[in-house]
This record gives C-alpha cells, structure tokens and sequence, in this order.
C-alpha cells in the first residue's frame, strides 16, 4: 500500500468519525426528545456546599473557650448525598488551659432545616476539663428533599 492510500484513508476515517460525532451532537440538542432537560449538572439531589460547626457560647461570642465559634469542618470540595443518606462527622473541641471546665450540652442541626442528628459519641452532655480535647462523631441524615447550601452543625455548650 502507497503512502498516498494511507493518507486517503487516514482522512477518510477522520471525516467518518467527524460526521458521526456532529450528527451524535445534533441528535442530544436538537432532538424533539430534549435530553438537556435530563442532564443535570449535580450528581446527587443533595449538595453540601460546607460542613460548618458552630459553636452557640451563652454570651453570642464569635470567640470562647473552645475558639472561633464557627469554623469549617470539610472543605474544599462540596458533599453529595441521596435523599435520607446517612453521613459521618468528626470534630475534636480543644478548652483552652486557663478556662475552666465546660459542658457541650447539645448537638444539632437547627440551623439547618432537614438535616437530622442521629447519634454523637460521646453523647451530651459532655464536660471538658481545661487544656483537655474531646473528639467527636456524629452521625447525620441528609434531608429528604432537594438541597444546596451549607449544613451548620450546632453545638450549645456552657
């Protein structure tokens, strides 16, 4: 075979693949059917955009015994969850060494309508002596519904 027969048939290959790529193209948006209205751009119904921990001190601080009241838990890429999916949360609060004891009393998501805590460990009311830590998880449950935004995981502590 010539060098001139391969080319024709190199390019005969590339303008075959070329037509059948623009009629595929033409057929998802120009078809009566529509798929773009079944393409979706979020892989799952939920889409947590940020875990966020917000510590409620008695006095509204931005700032207490335990740091910053709100601090980011998982970052930088989103969370996606089915409806009702069952999630994983762990956080360690540190007290600082010239506070005294504290208690974490409640943990929920009020700040996050359909979210659910489902169970913590340890379980509060937890008391944290000063310059110590406790770790926790948390198990949580996705809404049941449609969800973009961040999910604010509330601790009241005192």
């Amino acid at each position: 075979m010539r060098s001139e027969e391969k080319a024709i048939i190199i390019a005969v290959v590339l303008v075959a693949i070329l037509v059948v790529g623009a009629a595929a193209f033409t057929f998802i948006f120009f078809s009566p059917f529509n798929f773009i209205n079944r393409v979706t751009t979020r892989p799952a119904p939920i889409v947590v955009t940020g875990l966020i921990l917000h510590i409620l001190y008695p006095s509204s601080a931005s700032n207490g015994y335990f740091g910053p009241a709100m601090r980011i838990l998982k970052t930088p890429s989103f969370m996606y969850f089915q409806h009702s999916e069952h999630f994983l949360v762990n956080f360690t609060l540190t007290l600082a060494v010239n506070a005294v004891a504290h208690n974490v009393d409640s943990i929920t998501f009020r700040s996050s309508p359909g979210f659910t805590l489902l169970s913590a460990s340890p379980n509060p009311p937890v008391r944290i002596q000063p310059g110590s830590s406790v770790s926790f998880t948390v198990t949580c449950q996705a809404p049941n519904r449609d969800f973009t935004g961040p999910a604010i995981l509330d601790i009241v502590t005192q």
